[in-house]
Formats: C-alpha cells, structure tokens, sequence
C-alpha cells in the first residue's frame, strides 16, 4: 500500500474503509474525488462520488455525478435509482418523483427500483397510488420486510384493514414491527 498509494484499488479500499469502518463521510470523499479524477469514465466511482457527496448534502453535485454514472453506464439502473434517493432524502419530492418515474421508464423494474417508487409516493403521502408499487416488490422479492411493512402502513391509511394487518404482521415477523405497533396503538383508527 504504500508503494503505490494512488493504485485505485488501494484508494478504493481506502474510500470503504472510511465510509463504512469509520464512518467518516468527508474523509470517504477525498478518495472518490480521488478515484474519479484518476478514471473519470468509470460509472461506478462516479455513482460512488454521487453517494459520497449526498452524504454531505451536497445535492445537485451528487444528482450530477449519479447521472453521469447514468450515461458512462446506460444499462445500469441503480444510479438512476440512486437520483430519485438523494433528492427525495433532501425534501426535493417533486423532482425525486420525476427521477423515479423516469427511471421506472428506462429501466426494469426490479426490487429496489419499486421499493423507492413506492416510498416517494408514500412520502408525498399518495399511499393508494403506492400500493401497486410495493405489491410488486413483494412479487419480486416475498421477504422485503421493509415493503410489506410500507404496503401495510397504505392499506391501513386507505381503510384495508384486514389486508393491512395482515401485512402488518409479516413485516413484524420479518423484523420491521412499526405498522403493527402502530395499529396496535390506535394511530389507524
């Protein structure tokens, strides 16, 4: 390593390490600045970059750095994906719903892809329109605890009771409890 401190696997391993050892998003930074200058085609030190710059609400880079990641890697969902994240996670729903909408447009729907649709239809607090999106989750994925748990917070808020509390308790049994606890202290009622 300190041979050849400027190899990107070792700046990479370096950007892991303080992202997600020492949880230290400023340091992470550095080294995907690091890394992007060093191969600035790459999508996924690019999509990196995105990640790291949203993590200190630095948005609209972030936005540019996922989208750019988006064009050096056309058939790539998850930096699309990723566009709608860090713009619903910065209040900006509108455009996060626009982000999503297009991606769901050029992409395959996979798990996460529906899984985010759903939430930032959630958020903007459209839960019938959610519904649709996170039962297709579970068609993809049956122990996306975290999307049952969404689903059943819609059916509960839309009146689907019985649906949603069976939902409810899937997601508890999956280890997403809040729906249930919530039904269970009257918040639908």
């Amino acid at each position: 390593e300190h041979v050849f401190p400027d190899r990107p696997d070792i700046v990479a391993k370096k950007a892991m390490e303080a992202a997600h050892i020492r949880d230290d998003p400023f340091e992470a930074l550095v080294h995907y600045e690091r890394l992007v200058a060093q191969q600035p085609d790459d999508a996924m030190y690019r999509f990196w970059l995105g990640c790291g710059l949203a993590r200190v609400n630095r948005t609209d880079a972030a936005v540019v750095e996922c989208r750019l990641a988006c064009e050096l890697r056309p058939e790539w969902s998850l930096p699309a994906v990723e566009v709608a994240v860090i713009l619903s996670n910065a209040g900006r729903l509108d455009a996060a719903l626009d982000a999503i909408t297009r991606a769901a447009a050029e992409y395959e729907i996979d798990a996460h892809l529906g899984n985010i649709h759903g939430r930032i239809l959630m958020q903007l607090d459209r839960q019938r329109e959610a519904i649709p999106w996170f039962e297709g989750v579970l068609m993809l994925n049956d122990t996306h605890a975290n999307a049952m748990q969404d689903l059943a917070h819609c059916l509960l808020s839309t009146g689907a009771r019985r649906q949603g509390r069976n939902w409810a308790k899937a997601a508890h049994r999956l280890g997403a409890g809040q729906a249930l606890a919530d039904l269970k202290a009257g918040r639908y009622d």
